[in-house]
């Protein structure tokens, strides 16, 4: 028992070495303490090595099954792990995870929420698994029967709004981020990536766009208040008053619209914590909008950063074509053929522009 104690009291420690060595005496001792070989199976994952967890683990579990456990003389010990199959199956599981053999370790995951179908950190780890494995709509399931239980962590939440998002199915990836956003308000990147829902929604639904439109702007509105200045939050705050200006029936507010956006963008111009990637992006966000004005100004500041970044010559020049300014256009692509000459993608732009120059000819006689 005092060996067990001190293993147990060892490993809570985080003095894994010295851990090992009192556990290997107890299981010395008692080679079918089921303590020995749970604590034994916890001191290997700790120490990272996972064939070894599992075994323990295995043996722990092949004890604690009835009737497996042979007749011992230390009747009187009590079990402090007795109950905890569940707590086994879920480490067997993460070590499978972690040797990439994840169907291994979902069907851990599944054993473990056998046995104690109430603890959420099971299901989220099974979808994580499904997921290792390219089933996201399993993964969906097991975590929409966590929130049927009413056992649901904002991460489980998050996790079903990002594949509902990745399949396009933007009213659920919306509807889950929205409840994990009301288990924490505080929580930033929550606030952004609703805005960022929300925007994406109100372009697929055209009648609500308002109403999303101005969801957004006012989640967008917390997160600027938990953390002012930030790039990202004040970059959606633009895009979303350049689509309610659009959205405007009266200039009074088009005008007071169109003043914030101006006024977002002059402070992101002013930050000067922004990589060359951020700036794409956000150049491509405006794109996506169809404002290649806006779009332009980001690509410029991605290559006053990064001046050799080619995908970006290439954004920049078809933004100036579509605004009809070819001969800026026809630069860019000039450049961007420079760093890749016979570009594909370059050369089949360059043919576009030129039909568009010649129906612009052709419609002007």
């Amino acid at each position: 028992m005092i060996l067990g104690d001190m293993s147990y009291a060892l490993l809570m420690s985080k003095d894994y070495d010295r851990a090992a060595v009192r556990c290997a005496e107890l299981l010395e001792a008692n080679p079918e303490n089921m303590d020995g070989h749970f604590y034994m199976g916890s001191i290997y994952i700790s120490k990272g090595n996972y064939r070894k967890s599992i075994r323990h683990y295995m043996e722990y579990i092949r004890l604690s099954e009835p009737g497996k456990r042979p007749p011992s003389k230390f009747v009187a010990l009590i079990t402090d792990t007795y109950g905890s199959q569940a707590q086994a199956w879920n480490n067997i599981g993460n070590c499978h995870a972690n040797l990439r053999e994840f169907d291994r370790a979902a069907l851990a995951f599944q054993k473990a929420i056998s046995h104690d179908g109430e603890i959420a950190l099971y299901y989220e780890n099974y979808a994580y698994s499904l997921l290792d494995l390219g089933n996201p709509d399993k993964a969906a399931e097991v975590l929409e029967n966590a929130v049927g239980l009413g056992i649901a962590t904002r991460s489980i939440h998050q996790k079903l709004s990002n594949i509902y998002r990745s399949q396009e199915k933007l009213d659920k990836a919306v509807e889950h981020l929205r409840k994990a956003l009301e288990m924490d308000t505080s929580d930033v990147s929550y606030c952004i990536n609703l805005g960022e829902l929300l925007i994406l929604q109100s372009q697929r639904v055209p009648e609500s766009s308002p109403g999303l439109l101005e969801e957004a702007e006012a989640t967008l509105h917390k997160a600027l208040g938990l953390e002012s200045g930030h790039p990202l939050v004040l970059h959606h705050l633009a895009r979303i008053n350049s689509l309610l200006s659009a959205l405007s029936a009266g200039n009074n507010g088009k005008a007071d619209r169109d003043d914030k956006v101006s006024r977002y963008i002059d402070e992101i111009m002013e930050l000067d914590d922004i990589g060359s990637g951020q700036y794409m992006q956000m150049g491509n966000d405006w794109i996506a909008i169809e404002r290649y004005d806006r779009a332009i100004m980001f690509y410029e500041k991605c290559l006053e950063s990064g001046p050799g970044n080619c995908d970006v010559l290439i954004n920049l020049a078809n933004c100036y074509a579509k605004m009809g300014m070819y001969e800026s256009a026809f630069t860019g692509y000039q450049a961007a053929l420079a760093m890749r000459p016979n570009d594909p993608t370059v050369i089949g732009n360059l043919l576009a522009m030129k039909n568009d120059i010649n129906q612009a000819i052709t419609s002007s006689v």
